[in-house]
């Protein structure tokens, strides 16, 4: 594949094509889940393996997400570098919209509104260059990297078309993994109904034995089964959205000519952008 690929088919669709690039590329995908059933450990280790396969991605490899050899010690320090990162961007920026939010009201209840829909979509910017600000402390593998704010701005200036297509990756991966849950639900339910109508009506009948009340058994089991599968899959678009929003942002960095970094103080090198905007 080659960045003309980028190009025409989108972050999105080349992530989506690399993520499935080798023979059993479900079997990380599924570990990474079941990873997300394990408080802290497991997720910070699910993170940073999104974080270095990013990494790899942003200094040119067009291979997929590891199989075999994968250092879960790595991906544990990568993901607390990204954790720290994400949390510091997050938590400044939420403190600077609820603000700038609350000033706005102050001013004027039609004023604060439309205030708010602007600081929506910066929240939604911000939300991109963190995750960027999490790749490049995995490049550098420092958490002050990240916390570079001049440098990732710098590369935000440099393709801000970029970076509105990053936020289309991630409203797009946010809209299909709300359709796929919903679906599920709605499967459920149906399966559900008359289940639960065969269940009203033998309760209807219930008897009384020598052990006391005797009712019909509830589906419980089945109900039990829907909510673990749907926690499961939940949690499997979890994995898959995480990853292809990182590999894009990898993507996207990767124009800037990460091989020739300095630094981490050091400004981007001056070149002209390898993908197309």
């Amino acid at each position: 594949m080659s960045e003309r690929i980028i190009g025409r088919g989108g972050y999105l669709a080349y992530a989506w094509a690399l993520m499935r690039r080798d023979r059993g590329w479900l079997k990380p995908l599924l570990i990474l889940t079941l990873l997300g059933f394990v408080p802290v450990f497991g997720q910070l280790v699910a993170l940073g393996f999104g974080l270095e396969w990013a990494r790899l991605v942003s200094w040119g490899a067009d291979g997929a997400p590891k199989q075999r050899g994968v250092r879960v010690l790595e991906c544990l320090k990568s993901g607390w570098r990204g954790f720290v990162v994400i949390f510091v961007w997050s938590f400044v920026v939420g403190i600077a919209v609820t603000i700038l939010t609350t000033i706005a009201y102050y001013v004027g209840e039609g004023f604060g509104d439309a205030v708010g829909w602007v600081l929506e979509v910066v929240s939604l910017l911000a939300g991109v260059l963190a995750l960027a600000a999490a790749v490049r402390a995995a490049i550098y593998q420092s958490i002050s990297a990240g916390l570079g704010v001049t440098h990732v701005l710098q590369m935000a200036r440099r393709d801000p078309k970029g970076v509105l297509r990053l936020v289309g990756v991630q409203l797009a991966l946010s809209a299909i993994a709300i359709i796929i849950v919903l679906a599920l639900l709605v499967a459920a339910v149906a399966a559900a109904v008359p289940l639960l109508g065969e269940t009203g009506q033998a309760l209807s009948s219930l008897s009384i034995g020598p052990e006391g009340w005797m009712a019909p058994d509830l589906p419980a089991a089945f109900l039990a089964s829907a909510f673990v599968v749907t926690v499961f899959v939940v949690l499997l678009l979890s994995t898959i959205t995480s990853l292809l929003a990182l590999c894009a942002t990898g993507l996207w960095m990767r124009q800037f000519d990460v091989r020739s970094w300095g630094g981490p103080e050091d400004p981007l090198p001056a070149m002209e952008a390898l993908v197309g905007a």
